[in-house]
């Protein structure tokens, strides 16, 4: 295999350095988390999608139960809740929760975008 090959491991350091260096190069990429995208995700999904975007060193101390009655496309009953800077769901509510909300929509899309700030 030619040592400039893209799959070759010379070929991969060569890039990973240059990501070090110059950081990782975005253009020309497609952006497939668009609004729509999120809100067409399963339930489950959609907690995954937020699980992967919590900050896990800013939530380390946080720990949140919210209660979520989805009605589309079934009616049902999940909870999340973030505990040392992790996000967990499964389907059911639990006693204790500290909210209680109908419905995801913008909750797990981020009606503002990643970089909106929370008054409060």
């Amino acid at each position: 295999m030619n040592a400039r090959a893209p799959g070759h491991p010379v070929a991969r350091r060569h890039r990973a350095a240059m990501e070090l260096r110059d950081g990782v190069q975005t253009e020309g990429q497609m952006n497939t988390d668009s609004t729509d995208t999120i809100l067409a995700m399963p339930v489950d999904l959609r907690f995954d999608y937020a699980a992967v975007h919590i900050d896990g060193p800013a939530a380390a101390e946080v720990d949140l139960r919210v209660n979520f009655t989805v009605k589309e496309p079934v009616n049902e009953d999940w909870t999340m809740w973030v505990r040392h800077g992790v996000l967990n769901a499964r389907r059911r509510h639990v006693d204790g929760a500290e909210l209680r909300l109908a419905g995801l929509g913008q909750c797990t899309v981020g009606a503002g975008g990643p970089d909106q700030k929370v008054p409060g």
